[in-house]
């Protein structure tokens, strides 16, 4: 089987699904302006509903981009695409941060934001090798208690 498809978009941002479509990592060059923001928070709204009703939804997001941050745009941005997010299947978020700064204010934010659906794991790493092995664990858990 060859590689996975790499699908483009603009600031440098691209998807690329894995596992059969099991998981998908969508990478980020670490553009801060405004357009690539609302770039990257619109292939997520797609990707999310681009997965099959009867599957848990599993996305890495690979934020280790020389540039990659953590501001208010991003901040503002997140509520919709959370609001996007189905309420009756797991959704699992590992999150690849290069930076330990940005992790570690990313880290602050997810603590106390005031929504957390039941439904939703979210976790933050270093690395996107780390963040895919912790996608995988809960994938393989949740199709073994099946």
């Amino acid at each position: 089987m060859g590689q996975p498809t790499v699908e483009q978009f603009d600031f440098g941002i691209t998807r690329q699904w894995l596992d059969e479509r099991q998981i998908v990592l969508i990478r980020t060059a670490g553009h801060m302006n405004r357009p690539a923001i609302d770039t990257w928070a619109n292939v997520l709204i797609d990707t999310i509903n681009l997965f099959p009703a009867t599957q848990p939804i599993a996305i890495c997001q690979d934020l280790t981009g020389p540039s990659q941050g953590f501001n208010a745009e991003i901040r503002n941005r997140l509520a919709p695409i959370y609001d996007h997010m189905p309420k009756d299947r797991p959704i699992y978020s590992a999150i690849a941060l290069s930076n330990s700064g940005v992790r570690n204010m990313v880290n602050v934010y997810l603590r106390r934001r005031k929504f957390q659906p039941d439904n939703l794991q979210e976790q933050v790493f270093d690395n996107v090798e780390t963040s895919i092995h912790w996608l995988r664990q809960h994938l393989y858990r949740d199709t073994a208690s099946v």
